[in-house]
């Protein structure tokens, strides 16, 4: 993912509802292409035999998506609307992060007050059979905790680095960057985020 200057002459009128060429006056978001791909959405979600499972190259993945969106408050990942890409190697493609922090300013995220959400991914029934399979071959509430902790961890290590990317038009002040990192990084919050992922295996 990238901020992407686009040059408006680009974008033609009736090209798309979505696409009108002064919204590109500013830096917009990017991300890479993803080729083959398909909509999670577009095909039969459900495992009820191993040749089902074995058709993810990592169902494993569907699992991390799915605790990064309790992390970040997302709430708009559903069975109902997956936003995940199958690419032609069936790797899951987490895309449409727009209702992270369930769409609330920096400045009012409280770590206390986290929305851990009902409607995520893991009330679908391709992560009962994920989960199904997988534990018979993992521990995975040993595996997932490592996962996310060092994650956490990663993220915290280039937390500066990547605010220095965000070019200054876009308003994130020392406070609001500090906001977002009490928030993020807050151990009690994050206990409480893998214990509600738990609480879904």
């Amino acid at each position: 993912m990238a901020l992407v200057e686009v040059d408006p002459d680009l974008i033609q009128d009736g090209f798309s509802n979505r696409h009108k060429s002064h919204y590109y006056v500013d830096l917009a978001f990017g991300s890479k292409q993803v080729d083959n791909a398909t909509e999670l959405s577009m095909l039969n979600d459900e495992i009820k035999t191993k040749h089902d499972y074995n058709r993810f190259s990592d169902p494993l993945d569907y699992l991390k998506i799915g605790l990064f969106d309790i992390w970040v408050d997302n709430d708009d990942r559903r069975p109902t609307n997956y936003n995940l890409f199958l690419n032609g190697n069936m790797n899951f493609v987490a895309f449409d992060h727009a209702f992270t922090f369930c769409s609330m300013n920096y400045s009012d995220l409280k770590p206390e007050i986290s929305n851990t959400f009902n409607a995520s991914i893991f009330n679908s029934s391709l992560a009962k059979g994920i989960i199904k399979y997988l534990s018979r071959t993992i521990d995975l509430n040993k595996t997932l905790k490592n996962y996310f902790y060092l994650c956490i961890d990663t993220c915290k290590q280039n937390f500066e680095e990547v605010c220095t990317k965000v070019p200054e038009s876009y308003g994130l002040s020392n406070d609001l960057k500090s906001s977002l990192l009490d928030f993020l990084f807050d151990k009690n919050r994050n206990d409480k985020v893998l214990t509600e992922f738990y609480s879904r295996l």
